[in-house]
């Protein structure tokens, strides 16, 4: 079966295909992912749909691989991975991982603390995240939370990192 993505892949091949212009044309690829849509218009090198439908393959590899490493929705992706981690043992995370992880320190800094990506717990408290929300929730549920969150219980060890990268 065609998905979605496929068939407006082949719909941009066959619509170039007939075009009959030597000028470039300007491309636009759609698709979905992380649940939302995105957009992407290029000009191409050359009017080869075999260049079109290469453009659409990374794209979506690339959009693949970000979900496999940032997707808090996908249980095996890595972030999904830490976070589930009751280990304290080093946890060794991808380059993409890494520079996202130290943008995060970069916004907990500037914002003294309140842009915090360590939230989770205390958002699923309230009812925000997956888990199902009955009734707010008591001072000393809040506060044990509060006990096991905090960007600054973070370690990145860049030594290790860069030894790796």
């Amino acid at each position: 079966m065609m998905t979605l993505a496929n068939r407006l892949a082949s719909l941009i091949i066959l619509l170039l295909l007939s075009c009959s212009s030597p000028e470039k044309n300007l491309v636009t690829i759609n698709g979905n992912t992380m649940g939302t849509t995105y957009t992407v218009k290029f000009f191409p090198k050359t009017n080869n749909p075999e260049e079109i439908e290469e453009n659409y393959i990374l794209i979506e590899k690339i959009l693949k691989d970000i979900n496999q490493q940032m997707s808090t929705y996908i249980p095996t992706s890595e972030i999904s991975t830490f976070n589930q981690s009751e280990s304290t043992d080093w946890f060794f995370i991808s380059e993409d991982f890494y520079k996202v992880l130290e943008r995060s320190f970069k916004y907990y800094d500037l914002s003294n603390g309140q842009y915090d990506i360590t939230i989770m717990p205390l958002v699923n408290l309230w009812g925000f995240g997956p888990d199902i929300f009955e009734s707010p929730p008591s001072e000393t549920m809040i506060d044990s939370v509060k006990a096991f969150i905090g960007q600054d219980l973070i370690e990145v060890d860049k030594e290790k990192y860069e030894e790796r990268f």
